[in-house]
């Protein structure tokens, strides 16, 4: 079962996501391990993808799913890089509780954006990946990571 997506000719985040995506991988210091194992972190969030596609709540389901994906990544840098950059976070974003969930919400934007770049100009994978990038295309403006965490909390389970 599929849920049918009407998505726009062209997709694309606004550069200000872009930007706070990028300032945020660079902070944390994880884009060569994004690099390096972009063909299984890909793979995961097309499973993320397949997993919650035909659901009601497919951001929702999204989100539970692949920012775990995000969460790995941000926890293969260095301690003292992963410090600074929750440091950061806190600093950033001072409402959040948890300042991990702001650098694992802009990692995956970060995926999701280098995946799409990857695979929208190859005709088997255009439509999964512009799927995927219409989760994180649905927030627009500068996301906070309480909208995504916000997603997350509304999830029902998955059926078993």
């Amino acid at each position: 079962m599929s849920a049918s997506i009407t998505l726009p000719d062209e997709i694309a985040l606004p550069e200000n996501v872009e930007s706070l995506a990028v300032a945020v991988v660079e902070k944390v210091g994880v884009a060569d391990v994004i690099a390096q194992m972009a063909d299984q972190i890909f793979a995961k969030i097309e499973a993320c993808e397949a997993f919650s596609s035909g659901s009601q709540n497919a951001d929702a389901f999204f989100f539970a799913t692949s920012l775990p994906v995000a969460n790995a990544v941000i926890h293969r840098t260095t301690p003292d890089r992963l410090t600074r950059a929750l440091r950061w976070s806190s600093e950033r974003w001072p409402a959040e509780d948890d300042p991990a969930v702001p650098l694992a919400t802009w990692t995956l934007i970060y995926i999701i954006s280098e995946g799409w770049k990857r695979y929208s100009k190859i005709a088997e994978k255009k439509v999964l990946w512009d799927r995927i990038l219409a989760h994180v295309a649905a927030l627009a403006e500068e996301p906070s990571p309480a909208t995504a965490a916000q997603h997350v909390v509304t999830a029902p389970a998955p059926p078993r």
